[in-house]
Protein backbone atom coordinates (compact mmCIF):
# COMPACT_ATOMS: atom_id res chain seq x y z
CA UNK A 1 0.00 0.00 0.00
CA UNK A 2 2.77 2.58 1.20
CA UNK A 3 4.51 1.99 -2.34
CA UNK A 4 0.63 2.03 -4.18
CA UNK A 5 0.36 5.50 -2.32
CA UNK A 6 3.87 6.79 -3.83
CA UNK A 7 3.01 6.15 -7.27
CA UNK A 8 -0.22 7.22 -6.89
CA UNK A 9 1.10 10.76 -5.49
CA UNK A 10 3.99 10.57 -8.64
CA UNK A 11 1.46 10.05 -11.57
CA UNK A 12 -0.85 13.42 -9.69
CA UNK A 13 2.35 14.91 -9.56
CA UNK A 14 3.00 14.76 -13.40
CA UNK A 15 -0.29 15.50 -14.52
CA UNK A 16 -0.36 18.81 -12.54
CA UNK A 17 3.21 19.31 -13.64
CA UNK A 18 1.64 18.93 -17.22
CA UNK A 19 -2.08 20.83 -17.04
CA UNK A 20 0.94 24.03 -16.94
CA UNK A 21 1.45 25.84 -20.35
CA UNK A 22 4.03 27.37 -21.07
CA UNK A 23 3.32 29.74 -23.61
CA UNK A 24 4.84 32.99 -25.45
CA UNK A 25 2.97 36.75 -25.50
CA UNK A 26 1.49 36.83 -28.56
CA UNK A 27 0.09 33.33 -28.44
CA UNK A 28 -1.41 34.02 -24.97
CA UNK A 29 -3.52 37.45 -26.46
CA UNK A 30 -4.59 35.44 -29.07
CA UNK A 31 -5.98 32.56 -27.27
CA UNK A 32 -6.49 33.84 -23.94
CA UNK A 33 -10.02 32.97 -23.04
CA UNK A 34 -9.41 29.59 -23.67
CA UNK A 35 -7.32 29.38 -20.90
CA UNK A 36 -9.20 30.51 -18.21
CA UNK A 37 -8.63 28.23 -15.14
CA UNK A 38 -5.93 27.38 -16.47
CA UNK A 39 -2.29 27.46 -15.23
CA UNK A 40 0.32 29.17 -17.69
CA UNK A 41 3.55 30.62 -17.87
CA UNK A 42 3.80 33.42 -20.45
CA UNK A 43 7.13 33.72 -21.31
CA UNK A 44 8.17 37.54 -21.77
CA UNK A 45 6.47 40.58 -20.52
CA UNK A 46 7.31 43.96 -19.02
CA UNK A 47 5.69 45.03 -15.18
CA UNK A 48 4.40 48.37 -15.12
CA UNK A 49 2.40 50.52 -12.17
CA UNK A 50 3.39 47.76 -10.06
CA UNK A 51 2.10 47.70 -6.19
CA UNK A 52 1.15 45.18 -3.57
CA UNK A 53 -2.35 45.29 -5.20
CA UNK A 54 -2.24 44.38 -8.74
CA UNK A 55 0.20 45.19 -11.41
CA UNK A 56 0.24 45.67 -15.36
CA UNK A 57 2.21 43.14 -17.67
CA UNK A 58 2.27 44.65 -21.18
CA UNK A 59 2.25 41.86 -23.62
CA UNK A 60 2.43 42.57 -27.65
CA UNK A 61 -1.26 43.17 -28.93
CA UNK A 62 -2.66 44.22 -25.08
CA UNK A 63 -1.80 43.74 -21.45
CA UNK A 64 -2.46 41.55 -18.66
CA UNK A 65 -3.69 42.50 -15.27
CA UNK A 66 -2.03 40.57 -12.31
CA UNK A 67 -3.16 39.72 -8.93
CA UNK A 68 -2.21 38.64 -5.50
CA UNK A 69 -1.42 36.52 -3.71
CA UNK A 70 2.25 36.89 -5.04
CA UNK A 71 4.06 33.52 -4.33
CA UNK A 72 7.08 34.64 -3.89
CA UNK A 73 7.15 38.04 -2.43
CA UNK A 74 11.24 38.46 -2.60
CA UNK A 75 10.35 38.76 -6.30
CA UNK A 76 8.27 42.21 -5.50
CA UNK A 77 11.24 44.08 -4.47
CA UNK A 78 13.25 44.45 -7.34
CA UNK A 79 9.82 45.67 -9.29
CA UNK A 80 8.78 47.86 -6.56
CA UNK A 81 12.19 49.47 -6.86
CA UNK A 82 11.86 50.16 -11.21
CA UNK A 83 8.75 49.21 -12.43
CA UNK A 84 6.15 51.29 -10.35
CA UNK A 85 5.86 54.21 -12.54
CA UNK A 86 3.51 53.87 -16.35
CA UNK A 87 6.89 53.93 -18.11
CA UNK A 88 8.97 51.11 -17.44
CA UNK A 89 12.45 49.57 -19.20
CA UNK A 90 14.20 46.54 -19.66
CA UNK A 91 14.34 46.01 -15.88
CA UNK A 92 10.76 45.25 -15.55
CA UNK A 93 10.80 42.08 -17.78
CA UNK A 94 9.80 38.62 -16.49
CA UNK A 95 8.14 35.69 -16.75
CA UNK A 96 4.99 35.76 -15.27
CA UNK A 97 3.33 32.57 -14.37
CA UNK A 98 -0.42 32.15 -12.80
CA UNK A 99 -3.80 31.12 -13.08
CA UNK A 100 -5.60 32.68 -16.25
CA UNK A 101 -9.02 34.67 -15.07
CA UNK A 102 -10.40 37.70 -17.08
CA UNK A 103 -11.06 41.38 -15.18
CA UNK A 104 -14.04 42.11 -13.65
CA UNK A 105 -14.81 45.49 -15.84
CA UNK A 106 -14.55 44.57 -18.99
CA UNK A 107 -13.37 41.94 -20.88
CA UNK A 108 -9.14 41.74 -20.50
CA UNK A 109 -6.96 38.91 -19.09
CA UNK A 110 -5.52 38.77 -16.04
CA UNK A 111 -3.33 36.44 -13.68
CA UNK A 112 -4.00 35.42 -10.29
CA UNK A 113 -1.48 33.65 -7.29
CA UNK A 114 1.46 35.01 -9.43
CA UNK A 115 4.78 34.08 -9.59
CA UNK A 116 7.68 35.81 -11.54
CA UNK A 117 11.47 35.17 -13.26
CA UNK A 118 13.72 36.93 -14.85
CA UNK A 119 12.85 37.04 -18.85
CA UNK A 120 16.43 38.42 -19.99
CA UNK A 121 17.19 41.76 -21.17
CA UNK A 122 15.33 43.01 -24.95
CA UNK A 123 17.26 46.32 -25.30
CA UNK A 124 17.73 49.28 -23.22
CA UNK A 125 15.62 52.64 -22.92
CA UNK A 126 11.61 53.35 -21.91
CA UNK A 127 8.81 53.27 -23.96
CA UNK A 128 5.34 54.33 -23.99
CA UNK A 129 2.52 52.26 -22.70
CA UNK A 130 -0.61 51.25 -24.12
CA UNK A 131 -3.21 49.75 -21.82
CA UNK A 132 -6.51 49.53 -21.51
CA UNK A 133 -9.17 52.03 -19.92
CA UNK A 134 -10.02 49.97 -17.07
CA UNK A 135 -6.76 49.61 -16.30
CA UNK A 136 -5.64 52.98 -16.53
CA UNK A 137 -9.28 53.57 -13.53
CA UNK A 138 -7.04 50.83 -11.47
CA UNK A 139 -4.14 53.44 -12.03
CA UNK A 140 -6.19 56.37 -11.18
CA UNK A 141 -7.75 54.81 -8.28
CA UNK A 142 -4.06 54.06 -6.96
CA UNK A 143 -3.00 57.82 -7.50
CA UNK A 144 -5.64 58.94 -5.81
CA UNK A 145 -5.15 56.69 -2.55
CA UNK A 146 -1.11 57.70 -2.53
CA UNK A 147 -2.26 61.22 -2.38
CA UNK A 148 -4.91 60.77 0.56
CA UNK A 149 -2.05 58.85 2.27
CA UNK A 150 0.22 61.60 1.48
CA UNK A 151 -2.31 64.52 2.74
CA UNK A 152 -2.86 62.21 5.87
CA UNK A 153 0.80 61.93 6.90
CA UNK A 154 0.87 65.65 6.77
CA UNK A 155 -2.17 66.24 9.22
CA UNK A 156 -0.20 63.79 11.12
CA UNK A 157 2.64 65.68 11.37
CA UNK A 158 1.35 69.14 11.91
CA UNK A 159 -0.50 67.32 15.06
CA UNK A 160 2.76 66.03 16.18
CA UNK A 161 4.50 69.87 16.07
CA UNK A 162 1.47 71.23 18.03
CA UNK A 163 1.90 68.59 20.76
CA UNK A 164 6.00 68.87 20.34
CA UNK A 165 5.14 72.94 21.42
CA UNK A 166 2.79 71.97 24.64
CA UNK A 167 5.55 70.22 25.27
CA UNK A 168 8.10 72.56 25.66
CA UNK A 169 5.86 75.26 27.10
CA UNK A 170 4.63 72.61 29.64
CA UNK A 171 8.67 71.50 30.65
CA UNK A 172 9.17 75.53 30.97
CA UNK A 173 6.34 75.87 33.32
CA UNK A 174 7.25 72.20 35.13
CA UNK A 175 11.05 73.72 35.66
CA UNK A 176 10.01 77.09 37.08
CA UNK A 177 7.46 76.08 39.78
CA UNK A 178 8.57 77.18 43.46
CA UNK A 179 8.17 74.66 46.63
CA UNK A 180 9.89 72.17 48.18
CA UNK A 181 9.36 69.23 45.80
CA UNK A 182 11.78 67.80 43.45
CA UNK A 183 10.27 68.27 39.73
CA UNK A 184 13.48 67.09 37.84
CA UNK A 185 12.15 63.61 37.29
CA UNK A 186 8.93 64.94 35.49
CA UNK A 187 10.90 67.44 33.63
CA UNK A 188 13.41 65.26 32.46
CA UNK A 189 10.87 62.96 31.28
CA UNK A 190 9.34 65.55 29.26
CA UNK A 191 12.13 66.60 27.94
CA UNK A 192 13.29 63.29 26.69
CA UNK A 193 9.58 62.86 24.73
CA UNK A 194 9.97 66.47 23.52
CA UNK A 195 13.66 64.99 21.85
CA UNK A 196 11.95 62.17 20.57
CA UNK A 197 9.35 63.69 18.58
CA UNK A 198 11.71 66.31 17.47
CA UNK A 199 14.06 63.62 15.87
CA UNK A 200 10.62 61.69 14.28
CA UNK A 201 9.88 64.72 12.91
CA UNK A 202 12.90 65.21 11.43
CA UNK A 203 12.50 62.33 9.81
CA UNK A 204 9.49 62.60 8.59
CA UNK A 205 10.37 65.78 6.98
CA UNK A 206 13.51 64.52 5.22
CA UNK A 207 11.86 61.19 3.99
CA UNK A 208 8.61 63.02 3.16
CA UNK A 209 8.30 63.49 -0.92
CA UNK A 210 5.87 63.75 -2.74
CA UNK A 211 5.45 62.55 -6.69
CA UNK A 212 1.83 63.01 -7.13
CA UNK A 213 1.96 65.97 -9.34
CA UNK A 214 4.40 63.76 -11.89
CA UNK A 215 2.76 60.79 -11.60
CA UNK A 216 -0.94 62.55 -12.16
CA UNK A 217 0.91 64.14 -15.49
CA UNK A 218 2.56 60.55 -15.95
CA UNK A 219 -1.12 58.88 -15.70
CA UNK A 220 -2.66 61.86 -18.34
CA UNK A 221 -0.10 61.38 -20.80
CA UNK A 222 -0.71 57.37 -21.05
CA UNK A 223 -4.34 57.16 -19.90
CA UNK A 224 -5.89 60.75 -20.33
CA UNK A 225 -8.78 62.11 -18.76
CA UNK A 226 -11.45 60.23 -16.92
CA UNK A 227 -13.88 58.59 -18.73
CA UNK A 228 -17.18 61.22 -18.95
Amino acid sequence: MRYTGILLALVATTAIASDRITIDPVEFMVTWPDLVCRDVVITKGRIAVASDAFMILQLPGGNVTLKPPWLDRDDLRPLFEHCTSVLTDDRCDVAAEGTVGKVAVGNGPQLEGVDFSLAGSVGSGAHPLVISREQCELVREELITSMSNYKASQEALRRAQIAMIDLVSLNFELQHLGGEHDLSPITDRVQKAIDEVSAANKYALAARKDNSAKGAIAFMNVCGPPPG
